[in-house]
Order: C-alpha cells, then sequence, then structure tokens
C-alpha cells in the first residue's frame, strides 16, 4: 500500500490529448486483457507483479505482425475499389450473367476483412500473455497470414480473370455488331431481289384451257364451250388456224381483213365463263381449222 501511495502521489496525470499505448494498457475485465484504456486497473496490475520475472516480450515481432495486418487492410480495401469498377463495367454492359460472381466476391472480400479483424482483436486480446505464449501466438499469426494472404491471391486471380472476360466479351459485342450490319445489308438486297422477281412473276401467264383443233369451220359464228367454268380475270386469249388439218399453224388476217367487197380471216369474241364464239368471214380461205388457248395473268 505504501508503494501504491507513493506511486500514485509521484506518477503525474497524462492529459486526455496522449495518444492511447497499447504496452501501457496491461488490465481489463479478465486481468492481463486490454481494454482500451489505460487506468488506475493498469497501475494496479502492475503493483501486484512487481519484481517478477519471465521472458521478456518480442515487441518488434508484434509490430511486425501489425503492419502485416495493415498491409491486409489495404489489399482487401484495394479489392473493394477494384469489385466496384467491375460492377459499374458489368452493369453498364448488361451481363447480368456475371453480377453474381462480382457478389460473390464481395461476400468474399467481406469475410476476408472478418477474419483480420478477429485476427487483430485476437493479438491484442492476447499481449498481456505474451509472456509465456508468444511462440503460439506468433505461430496462430503466421497460419491466419498465410491463410488470408492465400484467400487474396485467390481473389486478384479471378478479378484478372474476369477483366479478360470483359475484354472478350467488348470483342464479341463488336463482332455481333458487325456481323448485324452485313445482315442487315443482305436483307436489303434480298427484299430488292424480291421486289424485282415479283414484278416478273406478275407478268407471268398460265394456261386455264385448251380448245385444241376444231374444223372444219363453218363460215359466221361459232360457239366453242370450255366443258366447265372458267371464274377467272386478267384473260388473255390466244388463237391459231389452219387450212388442212395437216398444215402449219398460222395467223393470217388474224381479226379480218377486207379487200373491195370481200372479206377474209378469223376472229373471236364474247368470252363468257363457259364458252367463247369464233366467227369466220364468208370468203376466208385460211381458218378452216382453229384453235383457242385462255391463259390466266398471274398477279402476286
Amino acid at each position: 500500500m505504501c508503494l501504491a501511495s507513493v506511486l500514485f502521489t509521484t506518477l503525474p496525470i497524462r492529459s486526455s490529448s496522449t495518444e492511447w499505448d497499447r504496452w501501457a494498457d496491461v488490465s481489463g475485465p479478465y486481468q492481463g486483457k486490454p481494454d482500451g484504456t489505460v487506468n488506475m486497473r493498469d497501475i494496479n496490475w502492475e503493483i501486484q507483479h512487481f519484481n517478477t520475472f519471465g521472458e521478456p516480450a518480442n515487441r518488434t515481432l508484434i509490430d511486425i505482425n501489425q503492419a502485416q495486418i495493415d498491409d491486409l487492410y489495404l489489399r482487401i480495401d484495394n479489392l473493394n475499389s477494384s469489385l466496384s469498377d467491375l460492377r459499374s463495367e458489368v452493369e453498364g454492359m448488361n451481363a447480368t450473367n456475371m453480377l453474381p460472381l462480382i457478389d460473390s466476391l464481395n461476400a468474399s472480400v467481406n469475410d476476408l476483412r472478418s477474419d483480420v479483424t478477429y485476427m487483430n482483436f485476437t493479438l491484442r486480446s492476447e499481449d498481456g500473455n505474451l509472456y509465456s505464449n508468444i511462440t503460439d501466438l506468433q505461430q496462430r499469426a503466421n497460419e491466419i497470414n498465410e491463410t488470408l494472404c492465400s484467400r487474396i491471391s485467390i481473389l486478384e486471380s479471378q478479378v484478372t480473370t474476369m477483366n479478360s472476360t470483359i475484354v472478350a466479351m467488348n470483342s464479341t459485342i463488336t463482332q455481333l455488331q458487325n456481323s448485324y450490319t452485313t445482315l442487315n445489308d443482305s436483307v436489303s438486297w434480298l427484299m430488292t431481289q424480291m421486289t424485282n422477281l415479283k414484278s416478273q412473276l406478275n407478268n407471268t401467264l398460265t394456261l386455264v384451257w385448251d380448245s385444241d383443233w376444231h374444223g372444219p369451220m363453218s363460215t359466221g359464228d361459232s360457239v366453242i364451250y370450255y366443258g366447265k367454268t372458267l371464274n377467272i380475270t386478267d384473260a388473255v386469249v390466244y388463237m391459231y388456224g389452219k387450212k388442212t388439218s395437216t398444215g402449219d399453224p398460222h395467223q393470217i388476217d388474224y381479226g379480218g381483213f377486207v379487200n373491195g367487197i370481200y372479206f377474209y380471216g378469223a376472229y373471236w369474241w364474247n368470252l363468257t365463263p363457259t364458252s367463247i364464239t369464233f366467227h369466220r368471214h364468208g370468203n376466208d380461205v385460211n381458218w378452216v381449222y382453229v384453235r383457242i388457248e385462255i391463259w390466266q395473268k398471274v398477279t402476286f
């Protein structure tokens, strides 16, 4: 008690602005554990252990561990920044399939931060036992540090892979855009060809009815029946004549020819859905036999 009185009267009271010294904080609720405050409990702890002996703590080793922890915090912060940049870039590309991977990386980084925080707390909470457990603490710190370094290396590798993937995706998007332009040009060319083909097809004729050869034909009107009803529009009629059944087809005096008082040739008229009328002039000598074809104009 006398010693305590002397210490209490001789030790100066520090200003509240003085920085906390972790090596002076030796006492806490469980004695020997730091509690974040240097106060009378720490002085009492020193008095109780006054003039005891043991192996001195390796402060340099602990400071090195603290530097390693600070470096880990810095690397984690850099990873967080890289992941944020990646998320912005991927969201801009609308690559939703990569967002879950980034979320997983974020979760891993958060786990790393928790591990580092636990390691830091462990180192601080066990400072009081460094006199007897410095070797075990150093081994434990090394194990945690190796684990964290391994996990950070894996994360950094994943981030590098994601960067390469994004570059490849950008290249693929550029190729797709070029392919789209080429395809669009091809479609335009095909549309032009289809328009031209449709125009050509609109002038195509399809045979609907063929009378075959009739004759010998009398002069005047002769009604030739189809034998069926033709429900068509845009009909085209072709008519051919022969002098004899074995002669060559011709169209001499087609529509009629007048020479003074003489009428030659032939023509057709009165086209109906069931028949067509053939007329042969009275002086004609060429249209003894006749053949009529009816064609329909195809429209698309």
